[in-house]
């Protein structure tokens, strides 16, 4: 089941092409939350005797990527259950030097989940071979990195800080944006959200409407932070 604190579309950087452009608020592949719990085989696995107390509206999600995480950087940004944004900087480097390293371009990588990475590639590569070779590559620094399971609880912390009901937040402000009528609920939003009827909205970002949907799927609250 989707929690629904973190109902945002939320995209994974993924290559579907010679340039993975991905840029629109939260959508690439799929739609929903995707935060990569991913364990490297170098690293040293977590002790949960060594997880710290979390608490605050967010106590919940920070033990769990706390304890699913094997990068040291990462533990150590997520301890004090604060997420600044030279931590923030600091990860999102080390996320960038490890597809470098194996030969990604990289124009862009946001919290949010997107991304605009183009993969190594060789002369009469396919498709289906960029895309696998991407899609590797990727999971493979987000195992020894942990950068997706930081930057999405950076980035909604952000966004929702008190963890409030996110389909509500998304519900009321698209009643808000008058992009649906008086009424609408957290429960038929949940059920727009599967079916893709949003999508529209992210393929068109550029129209009025999709630039509403784009502003709440990014701050319902309107907090003003970036991404």
């Amino acid at each position: 089941m989707r929690s629904r604190s973190s109902t945002r579309i939320w995209r994974q950087a993924a290559s579907l092409s010679a340039i993975s452009r991905t840029r629109a608020p939260a959508l690439l592949t799929c739609l929903g939350v995707l935060v990569l719990g991913l364990a490297s085989c170098a690293a040293t696995p977590p002790n949960p005797a060594d997880t710290p107390a979390f608490s605050g509206p967010w106590a919940q999600e920070l033990k769990a990527a706390y304890d699913r995480s094997t990068n040291q950087l990462a533990r150590g940004i997520l301890r004090d259950g604060v997420i600044t944004e030279s931590e923030i900087a600091e990860i999102k480097n080390q996320q960038v030097s490890c597809l470098e390293g194996l030969g990604f371009t990289v124009f862009e990588l946001n919290t949010d989940g997107s991304a605009n990475i183009r993969p190594p590639q060789e002369p009469g590569d396919s498709v289906d071979e960029i895309t696998n070779r991407s899609r590797e590559g990727q999971t493979q620094c987000e195992a020894e990195t942990n950068w997706s399971t930081v930057a999405f609880l950076y980035s909604e912390m952000r966004r929702n800080p008190e963890n409030q009901d996110g389909a509500l937040l998304m519900a009321n402000c698209l009643v808000e944006a008058g992009l649906e009528p008086q009424g609408y609920t957290a429960d038929q939003y949940m059920a727009d959200l599967e079916t893709g009827v949003f999508l529209p909205y992210l393929e068109n970002q550029e129209t009025p409407e999709g630039q509403k949907f784009k502003a709440c799927n990014m701050d319902p609250l309107h907090l003003k932070h970036g991404s």
